[in-house]
């Protein structure tokens, strides 16, 4: 009888998390959806889903992938810094690695936060 009993309390203990794990799963897809339903302005700091990468272009303040959209053309319309001025370009700040192996890496830039 005790096995039984105990065998219950189990069952139902693992339905109780089961539909409280779908009840999160179920909310988490609604405010996605609702997130991605927004218009740029009013999205979350740093969200990035797979439909924001394939409008990267139309962010040119942004780099929010590598060579800056999936067609890699490693270009911005951004025209602060042009061929007159670009000369006056100082470094800000640097950081010494412990290797003579070079460092390179293309920078993201999401929501202003590199």
């Amino acid at each position: 009888m005790r096995h039984r009993i105990f065998h219950q309390e189990n069952s139902q203990l693992l339905l109780l998390l089961f539909l409280v794990f779908a009840a999160c799963v179920k909310q988490s897809s609604v405010t996605k959806t609702r997130l991605s339903q927004r218009d740029p302005a009013s999205r979350h700091y740093g969200e990035v889903d797979d439909a924001r990468l394939a409008r990267a272009q139309a962010e040119p303040q942004n780099w929010l992938i590598y060579n800056g959209s999936w067609y890699e053309h490693r270009y911005s319309p951004l025209d602060k810094i042009n061929a007159g001025n670009v000369s006056k370009l100082k470094p800000a700040w640097f950081l010494e690695f412990d290797t003579t192996r070079g460092q390179e890496s293309t920078p993201l830039v999401v929501d202003g936060v590199m």
